[in-house]
């Protein structure tokens, strides 16, 4: 399942040891999605009475661990940063390089759109039937190898 376009969460907050007292200002960056709704679970660990995870809502995965240990949280904010996404043009079609881990070879859609595709059907970077099929098969294993999808 797909969460949106890869990017960065800046994840700021305010922790205390007892909740009364002593508040400090943390912020964490971690890998994310655009879609992932983050939210926050407690747990219990080898010797933390309360510990949490962020966790993300549109695939259940990680992405911050262990935020805290035997501490209180307060004022949690949240903030995406997308990766500058490029693209190709595959076939007279503009993809995102992430999505077969192409090179980008243009900084946006606009730039792609202007040459691929226009009355010829490839007039970018283009690559054969074949090829593209080998792209896809390499990544649906890569898939299911990291995802388990």
């Amino acid at each position: 399942m797909t969460c949106g376009v890869p990017g960065t969460w800046t994840i700021s907050y305010q922790l205390s040891p007892n909740g009364t007292s002593g508040w400090e200002s943390r912020q964490v960056a971690a890998p994310g999605f655009s879609d992932d709704n983050l939210f926050w679970q407690s747990k219990t660990l080898s010797g933390c009475t309360r510990s949490s995870d962020i966790l993300s809502g549109c695939n259940g995965r990680t992405v911050f661990a262990n935020i805290t240990c035997n501490a209180f949280i307060r004022n949690i904010s949240y903030q995406f940063v997308p990766e500058q996404v490029r693209f190709d043009c595959l076939n007279g079609t503009c993809v995102p390089s992430t999505q077969y881990d192409t090179e980008g070879t243009y900084q946006s859609l606009v730039e792609c759109e202007a040459v691929c595709g226009s009355g010829s059907g490839c007039n970018g970077e283009c690559v054969s039937k074949a090829k593209l099929s080998q792209l896809k098969n390499l990544s649906n294993r890569l898939k299911r190898k990291n995802c388990g999808c």
